[in-house]
């Protein structure tokens, strides 16, 4: 079975939003762990940076996968007009 070229990006697209709503529950989820520590009487600097580095870990790829999205729907634009 064969997937023609709007079918195909739109399996990419649901991908891609599954994809950033997933990492944005990691990213909330960082937040959260955050403020829990700040609020702790003895935060841990080592479990502080490892969420500060998830956090960024995650940030960065959903702004790689909005960015490479942002690319497709551009390029198809111009694609059906050009």
């Amino acid at each position: 079975m064969s997937l023609n070229a709007a079918d195909s990006q739109q399996a990419i697209c649901l991908l891609s939003h599954n994809f950033v709503n997933k990492l944005a529950v990691i990213i909330g989820s960082c937040q959260i762990i955050r403020e829990r520590m700040q609020a702790s009487a003895l935060p841990d600097p080592e479990c502080q940076r490892r969420v500060d580095l998830m956090e960024r870990i995650a940030k960065g790829l959903a702004d790689d996968v909005q960015h490479y999205r942002c690319q497709r729907v551009e390029s198809d634009k111009m694609a059906m007009t050009g």
